[in-house]
């Protein structure tokens, strides 16, 4: 589908979550990092604008050479983690391992995350492959996400295929800003953003 991308999950601090950086990251570190952002466009309206000179590739592709990675820490919003909570209680460390494993790994592909996240099985469910607890839990969320995006025809058994995530570019919304947080640790930001890449069809059609 040509034009704006269409999302059934729109970036904003809403969507974000935190990590703790794991690995050993350092002030040296955080000081290679930031000497990467020399495009940040500063100002007024300052994080609002943000040059799109910043990639965030750059800074996953630094963290996996120094073998560094993400701990989950929480949901940035409240509300976005009672939302969570209220599809399935088990779905806000679960969306935060997919948008890890997206922009860390850059698998974008909701469904080719599904089969790494089945092979981690972070949450030491009982057979997730063949119970298909990871997707069913997924495609609740998804199908709720798109309901209140106004996509309500977004469903079915090959949703999962049909959906992508996004990179949200280096200090939008927070996203991929580092802290300190006390005792030589780091934490990072990450920011949950899906387009939908099927073929889209009108409402009320089959």
């Amino acid at each position: 589908m040509k034009g704006a991308p269409v999302r059934i999950i729109e970036p904003s601090e809403r969507t974000a979550f935190a990590y703790r950086i794991e690995g050993g990251m350092d002030a040296r570190d955080l000081d290679e990092i930031e000497a990467m952002d020399s495009g940040y466009v500063t100002g007024e309206n300052w994080p609002s604008i943000v040059s799109e000179s910043v990639d965030v590739r750059h800074r996953m592709r630094y963290m996996r050479g120094r073998s560094l990675g993400f701990r989950y820490l929480g949901t940035v919003d409240p509300d976005y983690w009672r939302f969570l909570r209220g599809i399935d209680p088990d779905l806000p460390p679960i969306a935060a391992w997919m948008c890890s494993e997206f922009y860390l790994n850059g698998t974008e592909r909701v469904s080719d995350i599904l089969e790494n996240l089945e092979q981690v099985n972070p949450l030491r469910y009982s057979k997730p492959r063949a119970n298909g607890t990871y997707r069913r839990k997924v495609r609740d969320m998804m199908e709720r996400s798109a309901g209140d995006a106004g996509l309500g025809q977004v469903a079915g058994d090959g949703l999962l295929d049909d959906l992508a995530l996004e990179r949200v570019p280096v200090g939008r919304f927070g996203s991929t800003e580092i802290e300190e947080i006390g005792g030589g640790a780091y934490s990072m930001r990450l920011v949950l953003s899906v387009r939908y890449i099927g073929r889209l069809k009108p409402p009320g059609t089959v």
